[in-house]
């Protein structure tokens, strides 16, 4: 049973790895993708929110067979399927320099991440026991940044021309491909998923967005919560996606040395989600998580200083990075964990999913507003919003009691 639970833990993590490394195939390498598919610099950034925006629609579509055990594992499958159609969209994209099949692939890979996201809590809720639940979002959310880290890595050090460019979004694809069958042998089959593997608690109610959203609703210190997540983590999503035009543009730094600055914010983030992962006082948490906000401001202050002219300071860049990712990427899954814990009994499972969905939303707002040489100072006003909202709330449930998330 505890092999079972985990194998789909494996299985559901090892999707939102690929998922999120495919989504740093253009970013790191933004001046050869530009040239290989003839793209301005604003179509050059939709090929990263493009991924973002089609999460919206599908999550409609995926997050109540995501929150169902009967239906969670073709869920499961469904992200292993579109990563595969994503990679062998964007080997097409580069083969014959096509900008339309480049923007097809990020439609296909947003349909994906709108499952992953939604999985974050539903797989822990479902198959984990209680005591397990909080580092089971951590390690699903955290999983995710770790793709995407490796994707900000590899990407610039793999692909220096076309021709390394074709043969890396080749093997991605066939890699993708590869892992629909070897999902299907980790998974549980289809009847053993129509119960939770768990043998303690009451049932977990069947879960359907429309109460969820009815119950939600009448919880307006959650909304607020959920805002200041949400705009916190679509930071977390914009940083890597705009330091390479920010580095390049304003300071001449290579590919490579500004995907070290992305590299270096995400696996802070890593790290500092693993620890808080495993915080064990969640009435301290919350206040810790206040702080990590308004430390990732005045981060991101500074390294809109440390870039805003010629020369750089790497230094100041890469510890400004460090403390910016901790806050904006780290606290997502303790935030999450939080968000589905204190919700109403109908919507436990997919309140998480909620709260992603919104940062998916913000992450492709927030994107856009930095393209630009300001782009840090925009990620810092918006990071700065985020800490107050949560502080905000904070001071409400002292004052009023947490009866009414």
């Amino acid at each position: 049973t505890k092999r079972g639970r985990h194998r789909v833990l494996a299985c559901a993590t090892l999707a939102s790895i690929i998922n999120a490394f495919m989504f740093m195939n253009f970013s790191p390498i933004v001046q050869l993708s530009r040239r290989r598919f003839r793209a301005t610099e604003g179509q050059a950034s939709w090929l990263y929110s493009a991924a973002l925006l089609a999460t919206l629609p599908c999550f409609f579509a995926g997050a109540t067979r995501m929150s169902n055990a009967d239906t969670q594992r073709g869920a499961i499958l469904a992200i292993h399927g579109l990563n595969a159609v994503a990679a062998l969209l964007r080997f097409a994209a580069v083969a014959r320099a096509s900008y339309a099949a480049a923007v097809a692939s990020s439609l296909a890979l947003g349909a994906g991440t709108s499952l992953v996201v939604a999985s974050y809590a539903a797989v822990p809720l479902l198959w984990l026991p209680q005591q397990e639940r909080v580092a089971g979002v951590a390690w699903l959310v955290q999983g995710n940044y770790a793709g995407w880290a490796l994707g900000a890595a590899a990407t610039p050090a793999v692909v220096v021309d076309g021709h390394s460019f074709g043969r890396f979004v080749f093997f991605q694809a066939l890699a993708c491909v590869v892992m629909v069958p070897v999902a299907q042998l980790l998974l549980p089959g289809s009847a053993a998923t129509r119960e939770p593997l768990l043998d303690e608690g009451p049932p977990v109610a069947r879960a359907t967005l429309g109460k969820t959203i009815a119950d939600l609703a009448r919880r307006p210190r959650w909304i607020v919560a959920c805002g200041a997540y949400a705009v916190a983590a679509g930071v977390g999503f914009a940083v890597p996606a705009v330091v390479d035009d920010i580095f390049g543009d304003v300071c001449g730094a290579a590919p490579r040395r500004a995907a070290r600055v992305g590299v270096i914010f995400i696996l802070a983030g890593v790290a500092c989600g693993a620890l808080l992962g495993r915080f064990p006082c969640e009435k301290r948490r919350r206040p810790l998580l206040v702080a990590l906000l308004a430390l990732g401001a005045v981060a991101l202050a500074a390294l809109h200083v440390a870039t805003a002219r010629p020369p750089c300071r790497p230094l100041d860049a890469f510890g400004g990075a460090a403390l910016a990712g901790a806050a904006t990427i780290g606290f997502v899954g303790p935030a999450l964990a939080e968000a589905a814990a204190s919700a109403g009994p109908d919507s436990t499972v997919m309140a998480g999913g909620i709260v992603e969905w919104w940062i998916q939303v913000l992450g492709a707002v927030v994107t856009q507003a930095a393209t630009r040489r300001n782009g840090f100072a925009v990620c810092a006003c918006a990071q700065a919003v985020a800490a107050l909202l949560l502080a905000g709330r904070c001071f409400a449930d002292g004052l009023l009691g947490s009866s009414v998330f």
